[in-house]
């Protein structure tokens, strides 16, 4: 009896190390590396935060401008993306969409379009149009509505995929816009309000 109890005592030890013992040094170093790892999280997320404070502060900026100047200037009659989405499956989930049955706009929702000019005083917006007729790129003209005449003229990349042609038409500077697109016969106009921000 002596015995076994004795073999179980022994057996016991061995199975349960004592609580004092040192971890090994591969858990040692493992848990080096998570820490390091964490380290690196951390600093990559306050990195996005820091980039994320600068977009809010952009935004604020354009909202701000656009207050004014809806505030000192005559209202501005921009276009409401109508839903009318054209008959392919890339288009499903375009918030935005635009047309006429015959020609189909990715609109800015609501179509104010405020950021930093290029150099040159310009800013483009880039678009998606969408047409069944895949024989040519849609031709964009826009006119400005308000201040100095302005005119624009810009043509649509070559169709990707479906009917969609992509397009970054450079208004010269910023104001009340009318942009038309056509393709063949069909055409489609919109209104847009574009800032410097």
């Amino acid at each position: 009896m002596k015995t076994l109890a004795m073999v179980a005592f022994v057996i016991a030890a061995v199975a349960l190390p004592a609580s004092a013992a040192p971890p090994p040094k591969n858990q040692v170093a493992k848990l080096k590396r998570q820490v390091a790892a964490l380290k690196q999280t951390v600093t990559r997320l306050q990195k996005e935060n820091d980039e994320w404070r600068i977009i809010a502060a952009g935004a604020a900026r354009r909202e701000a401008r656009l207050r004014a100047r809806l505030t000192e200037h005559d209202p501005c009659p921009i276009t409401t993306a109508n839903g009318n989405r054209p008959p392919d499956p890339d288009w499903a989930e375009v918030q935005g969409a635009h047309g006429n049955g015959q020609l189909w706009v990715w609109l800015p929702t609501p179509a104010v379009y405020a950021q930093v000019p290029r150099p040159n005083g310009g800013v483009i917006l880039k678009q998606g149009w969408w047409s069944a007729n895949h024989d040519a790129p849609v031709q964009i003209e826009g006119h400005r509505r308000d201040g100095p005449t302005q005119v624009f003229r810009d043509s649509s990349g070559e169709p990707i995929g479906g009917g969609t042609r992509p397009s970054a038409p450079e208004f010269p500077s910023e104001g009340c816009w009318e942009v038309t697109g056509r393709i063949g016969e069909a055409s489609l106009t919109y209104g847009i309000l574009v800032l410097f921000a």
